[in-house]
Order: C-alpha cells, then sequence, then structure tokens
C-alpha cells in the first residue's frame, strides 16, 4: 500500500493553528521574521518552537517553496479548512526570538519527542566533521517522504512509517545511508548491507552507500529514498 504523501501533508497543514496558534501563513512570516536564512538554522529556530525535527523541515521545505505546499493541492487544503472544526489556539503569544549566540533548546512537546531529538543531536555530534553532511541528509530524506518518523536506534537514525524504509550511520569518517532496496538493481556504489547483532528491525535495509560529500545528496538519490518509502509503506 503506497503512502499518500499529499493527504499527509493536507492534515499536517489544517491541524497547525489548532495545535500551534498559527495557520501556515502565519508561520512563513513567522520563519521569515526570525532572520534565519540557511535552511539548517531554520530547522534549528522551528524546534525552538516545539516542532519536532520531521516537522521543523517539513515546514522549512514549504518555505524553501515560496510558501507553497509540496504534494497537497492548496485549493483542497481549503476545502478541507472548512469542514475541519475550528479549536481554541493552543498559544496565542508570538514565539521569542533566541537570544545571539544561545544554544538552541527543544521544548518537550511530549517526553518521547524530546528523548528522541536529544538521542538523534547526540549521533550528529559524534559524526564531527561530517556532521553537516549528515544533517543534510537527515533534512532531505525527512523532506522527500513527509511524515515519516525519525528516531535514534543503536548508532543509527532510523527512518521509518510503518516500517523501516532508511537509516543513517553518521561517523567521523563518513555518513552512511541504509536503504530497503526490495527487488530493485542496486547502482553503482551501493553495496550490501553490514548490520551488527541486535538490529534484526533493520533487516529490511539490504544495502548501503556510504557518502563523504553533500554533492552526493543528488536529486537521483532524494527520489530513489522516496520511491522506496512509498514501496516499503
Amino acid at each position: 500500500m503506497s503512502t499518500d504523501f499529499s493527504q499527509k501533508e493536507r492534515a499536517f497543514i489544517a491541524g497547525l493553528r489548532a495545535e500551534t496558534g498559527r495557520d501556515l501563513a502565519g508561520w512563513m512570516q513567522a520563519v521569515a521574521a526570525s532572520g534565519s536564512t540557511h535552511r539548517n538554522d531554520i530547522i534549528d529556530w522551528l524546534r525552538q518552537q516545539g516542532f519536532t525535527f520531521a516537522k521543523a523541515s517539513w515546514l522549512e521545505r514549504i518555505h524553501h517553496n515560496g510558501g507553497e505546499l509540496i504534494y497537497a493541492n492548496a485549493r483542497d487544503l481549503g476545502e478541507a479548512a472548512k469542514r475541519k472544526p475550528r479549536q481554541a489556539p493552543a498559544r496565542t503569544e508570538p514565539p521569542a526570538r533566541p537570544e545571539p549566540g544561545s544554544k538552541p533548546t527543544i521544548p518537550p512537546a511530549t517526553p518521547a519527542t524530546a528523548k528522541n531529538d536529544s538521542a538523534i543531536d547526540a549521533l550528529l555530534l559524534a559524526a564531527k566533521a561530517y556532521r553537516p553532511l549528515a544533517q543534510v541528509l537527515l533534512r532531505d530524506v525527512l523532506a522527500a517522504v513527509p511524515g515519516a518518523d525519525a528516531r535514534a536506534l543503536g548508532s543509527y537514525i532510523v527512518f521509518s512509517h510503518a516500517t523501516p524504509f532508511a537509516a543513517l550511520a553518521p561517523t567521523p569518517k563518513d555518513v552512511r545511508l541504509l536503504l530497503a532496496m526490495g527487488g530493485m538493481s542496486a547502482g553503482e556504489g551501493w553495496q550490501k548491507t553490514k548490520l551488527g547483532p541486535g538490529l534484526d528491525e533493520l533487516s529490511g535495509l539490504t544495502h548501503m552507500l556510504v557518502l563523504t560529500d553533500a554533492r552526493q545528496v543528488t536529486r537521483e538519490l532524494r527520489e530513489l529514498v522516496a520511491t522506496r518509502a512509498r514501496e516499503t509503506a
């Protein structure tokens, strides 16, 4: 069964006002007013406002797309919003901008969200010089597969819907992308995945690509990840 990304996007955007006190247009204005222009900085700022990494990345991608939705039809979204009962905003005060030089913090929307993001941050930090590359991959996988869950599992960042479809292994030497290839033939550079003990949950991630340069994160790679996510959902 394939994943309906447009449906997930409509549900996410339609619920923004009830969950955060701002609709999509309000968040696009807030991002612009935050002064953040780099993609990672925007994601970090949104996480300080209470979003999980996945949803912050999703909003950043919409902002980068000029405020236009990635998958959903805006007209359909408007009709859906009319049918959805309005709820009282969860927060009405505009979020405060972080002080220059302050360390990003993540408000604990739920204990699970805070723990998950903290564990992911620890894995990214351990990658040292390859941390920016790992962040690019993390952001792009979440942007390519809206609604995907990202969580830490041992030394891996695992992406899944109902089942894992990809994982990242950030290290100080490189960043490894694991993917569930299914019946597809692996292309150049891909090799069979070798997993250590206790990682049976990732047994479906059959192939691995070693990355050392952000230029390896191509449109074709992002499309491959999205395709495999749909096939494994």
